[in-house]
């Protein structure tokens, strides 16, 4: 009896060691490129092992069934940080896909880690992490279409993230589509699908001070490209850029919930356009400029008191900021839009050829396809300006 005593301290003591030797190493090894995650996954069951097995503590034995919930918690919790339940979470608009050339799946997850932390702190929208990745955007529209809640995804390479939107408008406006937008006659309906436009699918049309119309305001486009480095401006960004993109479906009531549509949007674009660095391209902080310039327009469209000024102010610093070479989409969406600024307020022949100048600018950009949704509004804009009395 004595000596089963003294076997069972000295396995109690080899077991207490283990447990020692495990949390040593788990510090030790984090300093490696391992991620924590996967420590994680690996040292549970093992700590459960050595804590089930110290003889000592037979007498607190855990129940079986008890450890069989554990072992089960631990793989749905695992699976779920590998990102195998997209859907999980409700709250999160932002989905980090897994990222091309990161097989390990480690920038993927930093970038997601350090997205919700900024959440956190800004009270922003969050972000969840999912396994799949995507090839094109085509790929990642199609997932969208499954998940209405989800505002953007981001995929493409760690050094080169490609944001991708939903495909209509309407998925981000909704609330203010009904008070904003110029409802089409069936003559102007059968003239803007020979275009290849729809309202609201593709763009939203509007009527314009002092000019006849519509004519088709372009949102948010296709993608777009941000430099994964510096790392912290670009995560700034995305999260601010998250904030100004909820899809929400709720038609808005009344003028201070109006007002709070618009205000809530243009602050978290403003705060986007103002993380400034040695980014690789300003094509992030022009594509926040235009969407500002884009929702002021909109805003200032429902006005009593039209006030042109700041829209075409934020679309001629969006225009400034990027190149049609790097992105074409985005250069033609954005001169589209400013030429709509300046329509509004045009008072001389000279201030409609500015505006059509800026529209044959939106046709030029190089690389794009000319059945793309930006460049079919630019060209439907520009027979619209030609056709009208006030423009010849």
């Amino acid at each position: 009896m004595p000596m089963l005593a003294r076997i069972r301290s000295i396995a109690s003591v080899f077991w207490l060691l283990g447990i020692l030797f495990l949390a040593l190493s788990f510090r030790v090894v984090r300093y490696f490129d391992v991620r924590i995650e996967d420590l994680q996954f690996l040292y549970f069951p093992l700590v459960l092992l050595v804590v089930f097995n110290i003889p000592s503590l037979k007498r607190f034995a855990v129940p079986k069934s008890l450890l069989v919930l554990a072992v089960g918690l631990w793989l749905l919790a695992a699976a779920n940080v590998e990102g195998f339940f997209p859907g999980f979470s409700k709250q999160a608009s932002v989905v980090v896909a897994r990222l091309q050339s990161d097989s390990s799946g480690m920038e993927a997850r930093s970038l997601f880690l350090r997205l919700n932390k900024i959440a956190r702190t800004y009270h922003l929208p969050s972000a969840e992490m999912m396994r799949k990745s995507f090839g094109d955007e085509s790929s990642a529209r199609d997932w969208f279409n499954k998940n209405p809640s989800r505002s953007l995804l981001i995929r493409g390479e760690p050094s080169w993230l490609s944001v991708v939107f939903r495909a209509s408008p309407q998925d981000y406006l909704a609330p203010i589509l009904n008070s904003q937008e110029r409802v089409l006659d069936t003559t102007e309906t059968e003239y803007a699908m020979r275009w290849g436009l729809t309202a609201r699918e593709d763009v939203v049309f509007v009527s314009l001070p002092g000019t006849s119309g519509p004519y088709a305001l372009l949102y948010q486009t296709a993608a777009v490209d941000v430099p994964g480095e510096p790392e912290e401006l670009a995560r700034h960004w995305l999260a601010w850029l998250a904030a100004a993109l909820p899809t929400e479906t709720t038609p808005i009531d009344s003028v201070e919930a109006e007002a709070s549509f618009f205000s809530t949007r243009l602050d978290a674009l403003n705060e986007a356009s103002l993380i400034s660095g040695p980014w690789k391209t300003d094509s992030p902080r022009a594509f926040s400029d235009y969407l500002a310039g884009t929702l002021s327009l909109l805003q200032s469209l429902s006005s009593s008191s039209f006030n042109s000024t700041e829209p075409l102010r934020r679309l001629r610093t969006a225009a400034g900021r990027v190149s049609h070479f790097t992105s074409p989409e985005l250069f033609t969406s954005i001169f589209n839009n400013a030429a709509l600024a300046m329509l509004t307020q045009a008072r001389t022949k000279e201030d409609y050829r500015k505006a059509r100048e800026w529209l044959l600018s939106a046709t030029t950009a190089e690389d794009q396809a000319l059945d793309s949704v930006p460049m079919r509004a630019a060209f439907y804009n520009l027979s619209m300006l030609d056709r009208s009395e006030i423009a010849r």
